[in-house]
């Protein structure tokens, strides 16, 4: 996963009418290569300036390219509507590069602290409860698994997974949701919380699309419950507990 950092140049790199005079003469598919290669030689300074200031961050691998995109939102130092900026993509083991960093070419730098997972949501379009398209992947051994799925498995690229059209009409499977208590104790002699006591009550077959009617909570083996105590060191369970 790359993260995905975008400057904001200043007004000279991209000045606006020679921009708006080559995308006039860029209108057939055989004149794009000169737009992006007219972008890049506008932006030269732009992206040397930035190479250098990720080279003193140790940030070596990283791939820069001009791409138009639209800001709307309330920051006033940043101008609204489409814009030509500097799409920087870099590892995430690399270190976050610092939301003020400014310089000649460019005065502000969005996207510096966006999370993989966040990135990762907006890029493939997820939005909630989804059927996923996944190809390409390799299904994890046991003993690399990060979480408590019955199947966990990898993939290389994330545009490997994407959402499936609304047209794949496929039943939503029942949840099985646990809701669970703890009581502790404080351990006089360490001066910590022990958990002495977990109950846990578990709805089976829960609809995640749609309301619950009454009378299907009322079906055999919706719910269950339990509860599970500790023997305390140094002392005895109560009478009749251990029936």
């Amino acid at each position: 996963m790359q993260r995905c950092i975008y400057a904001i140049p200043s007004s000279s790199v991209f000045p606006r009418d020679s921009i708006s005079r080559t995308e006039k003469n860029s209108t057939n598919s055989d004149a794009l290569p000169l737009l992006r290669a007219t972008l890049h030689e506008l932006a030269s300074g732009l992206k040397s300036e930035v190479a250098e200031k990720l080279s003193d961050l140790n940030i070596s691998n990283f791939v820069m390219t001009p791409v138009k995109r639209n800001y709307a939102f309330e920051r006033t130092d940043i101008p609204t509507g489409e814009q030509y900026v500097l799409k920087i993509n870099y590892p995430y083991k690399d270190t976050a590069v610092p939301s003020y960093l400014r310089g000649e070419h460019f005065h502000a730098l969005l996207g510096t602290n966006n999370s993989a997972l966040e990135l990762f949501l907006v890029k493939r379009k997820i939005k909630g409860p989804s059927w996923l398209s996944i190809s390409k992947f390799v299904t994890c051994p046991s003993t690399q698994r990060v979480s408590w799925c019955k199947i966990e498995v990898t993939v290389d690229c994330p545009k490997d997974i994407s959402v499936l059209t609304a047209s794949a009409t496929l039943e939503v499977p029942p949840a099985v949701v646990a809701a669970v208590n703890l009581k502790t104790i404080i351990n006089e002699k360490h001066n910590v919380h022990e958990i002495v006591l977990a109950s846990a009550i578990c709805c089976h077959r829960v609809k995640i699309d749609s309301p619950m009617r009454s009378e299907d909570w009322q079906k055999w083996g919706m719910i269950s419950h339990f509860t599970i105590m500790r023997k305390l060191e140094g002392r005895e369970f109560l009478a009749g507990l251990y029936h």
